[in-house]
């Protein structure tokens, strides 16, 4: 893993590829790719997965833009993925924080192999043998993502938005999602969090603008997502 920054102008990127497959978290703004996915992207650090041989041609709008680029060590990468991927999942991006931080923090082996499985293992398609999830699932969905920063946001009000009582709610999250409707919204909170930390803001500020109670607050949190405090994360990007 490093932290690296774009020297290069965009229009003298070469089409490349790397031997290994790889990750790339864009710190800032700007970044262009033509991974799938990355034209629709919505919201900050757009983190991308090339396969091995993927022949790219990734750069920054302006130079001196911060991406970070982790390997994924050969036998590691998903089997089937031949195409560049924006990674948009929540589960995908928490996997790819508790990697950066397994690593940051010199974590144990086992550690640091559990968290790249679990990389790779959201990374391919959902399988879901029950039927569809019903229309007003991604409704829910949604809004958890346009109202997480609300500190005052429940799990009634994407109920609400939705249209259903909240354990029929709670049971649709669990069957399609994975997640219980407040994990989802946590999931959220700390990926904006992350994603702000990478700008070196303040902590208590950051907390304040994305749901959490404070400081304290937000490193309780944070720390059981992903094992290290806020600050901690934060030096990654120095």
């Amino acid at each position: 893993m490093a932290l690296r920054r774009a020297t290069v102008p965009a229009d003298e990127v070469p089409e490349h590829s790397h031997e290994t497959a790889h990750l790339i978290l864009a710190v800032d703004e700007g970044y262009r790719s033509d991974a799938a996915g990355a034209d629709a992207w919505r919201g900050p650090a757009m983190l991308v997965y090339n396969p091995p041989g993927t022949v790219h041609r990734d750069r920054f709008e302006q130079t001196g833009g911060r991406f970070l680029s982790i390997d994924v060590p050969d036998g590691m990468e998903p089997a089937g993925i031949i195409d560049a991927i924006a990674l948009t999942s929540g589960p995908a991006r928490m996997a790819a924080n508790r990697v950066i931080a397994s690593m940051l923090t010199g974590g144990a082996p086992l550690q640091l192999e559990d968290g790249l499985v679990a990389l790779s293992a959201a990374l391919l398609p959902r399988e879901n043998a029950s039927p569809e999830p019903p229309s007003w699932l991604r409704i829910a969905v949604e809004a958890a993502r346009d109202l997480a920063d609300d500190p005052a946001l429940r799990v009634h009000d994407l109920a609400a938005c939705a249209g259903v009582h909240p354990s029929h709610l709670a049971r649709a999250f669990a069957r399609h999602i994975g997640c219980s409707p407040g994990a989802a919204i946590r999931r959220v909170r700390i990926d904006r969090v992350a994603a702000a930390l990478r700008t070196r803001q303040s902590i208590t500020t950051v907390a304040a603008a994305h749901g959490f109670s404070d400081h304290a607050h937000l490193t309780r949190c944070f720390r059981s997502a992903f094992g290290v405090t806020p600050s901690a994360f934060r030096t990654a990007f120095d």
